[in-house]
């Protein structure tokens, strides 16, 4: 079994952080990391981290030369001390998780999102709207189409939508300022048990409490796989 694997494919100076943790998905890895360089946008790392999967994952990373990554035993916290690990390594001044198993089927949402947050300073998040995929790779429903004729609200009104609905940020394709995330992001420690449980609700909850501002986009950029 490998231990502590690392990587050396550190990028200098890139804008946008892609990160990805996972543990034994490799079924689905390859379409996942091709999505991800299909984008029509350069200036991005990529940040893997792999919980020492056993199922081939770390063959196919080192297949990916622009991949840094790393394979180790999570922590305690299993996903939430993962993506803790990942955001200690991000270097770009936006972050966007790609979920394993999803991907991008819009190849200029790093581009678009990104120039959205670098020219608009008063918002922190760039989201938009997912379709799902089967297990096979056929594409399905986008996931609430309503939003191309109602959208969702911004600002503080999200919160109140989020609690009302129980709709929110798709994990799969937000776009949000590093510092913010890194400040939302639920701690390993002094968090709610809950929020351990669920860390993308947490940052959720966390960054509307925090009155942050969100910017919605009326179009499909990624997928959601079901397995």
């Amino acid at each position: 079994m490998l231990k502590n694997v690392l990587s050396n494919n550190k990028k200098q100076n890139p804008v946008l952080s892609v990160l990805t943790y996972s543990l034994n998905h490799a079924e689905f890895l390859k379409e996942t990391i091709d999505s991800v360089f299909k984008q029509q946008y350069e200036n991005f790392e990529y940040i893997f981290i792999d919980g020492e999967s056993t199922d081939g994952t770390q063959d196919i990373l080192k297949e990916y030369k622009d991949i840094d990554w790393l394979s180790e035993p999570d922590g305690e916290c299993g996903a939430l001390s993962a993506l803790i690990k990942g955001l200690g390594k991000v270097s770009g001044d936006y972050v966007i998780q790609c979920c394993v198993s999803d991907g991008f089927l819009d190849s200029n949402w790093f581009k678009d999102g990104v120039e959205f947050l670098e020219n608009n300073p008063d918002y922190s998040l760039v989201w938009a709207l997912e379709q799902r995929l089967s297990e096979e790779g056929l594409l399905g429903e986008v996931v609430h189409p309503e939003y191309f004729d109602f959208p969702p609200p911004d600002g503080r009104k999200a919160l109140i939508s989020w609690l009302a609905t129980g709709i929110t940020y798709p994990e799969s394709n937000y776009i949000v300022r590093t510092k913010v995330l890194k400040e939302c992001w639920p701690d390993e420690k002094i968090s709610p048990e809950h929020h351990k449980i669920q860390p993308h609700l947490g940052f959720i909850f966390n960054f509307h409490c925090s009155n942050y501002k969100s910017k919605y986009f009326p179009r499909v950029v990624s997928w959601s796989r079901i397995h």
